[in-house]
């Protein structure tokens, strides 16, 4: 679990380092690969997708909803802190983000219990597996990633990533989705 938070941290950090170049102009491919990556890891699906991990390598309720919030908050405080320690994020990125730096303690318990009953070989279980899939296929609506959906202003690297972080969201979901409900239950 702690493993998978600070990739996150890590991965979604590095998505976020944008050169000069990319800032003129003068390096628009490497934006969009950058910000491509950047919405994918970024994406609410993989941030709540770990506190739901970190219940479900638990199992136990209790346990499983504290769990979501340690693996939250790792990756929200290792995400800030090591940018912050690179020099990457100035000190005032902690004022700036309070919303983010509570997350964990409001959303990580929920998360986590969620994860807790993927466990379980019941209707309410494969509501629960069914979770992270979901979020996969409603996050491009949601945040208005598919083109006709973006803003026109946007320029053309900013709406190829949303596009293709959207394709990628969209065919996770359809995949772990998919395999959620190939599976088949275990009988005692």
């Amino acid at each position: 679990m702690i493993a998978w938070s600070l990739a996150l941290a890590v991965l979604s950090l590095l998505s976020n380092i944008t050169s000069t170049e990319q800032l003129s102009g003068a390096a628009d491919t490497w934006l969009t690969i950058r910000l491509t990556l950047s919405e994918i890891t970024n994406s609410g699906t993989a941030w709540a997708g770990i506190g739901i991990l970190g219940g479900w390598l638990v199992r136990r309720p209790g346990i499983a909803a504290a769990a979501g919030v340690v693996a939250t908050g790792i990756a929200v405080y290792a995400h800030y802190g090591l940018g912050h320690l690179a020099g990457i994020y100035d000190s005032g990125i902690w004022a700036s983000n309070v919303e983010w730096l509570i997350a964990p303690v409001v959303v990580g318990a929920p998360l986590g219990l969620i994860g807790a009953l993927a466990r379980r070989r019941s209707p309410w279980g494969l509501l629960a597996r069914l979770i992270v899939p979901l979020g996969a296929l409603a996050e491009p609506w949601v945040v208005s990633m598919w083109p006709w959906l973006s803003q026109p202003l946007t320029g053309w690297p900013t709406r190829i990533a949303e596009t293709v972080t959207a394709v990628v969201l969209t065919a996770f979901g359809l995949v772990l989705g998919t395999r959620v409900l190939a599976r088949k239950p275990r009988t005692r």
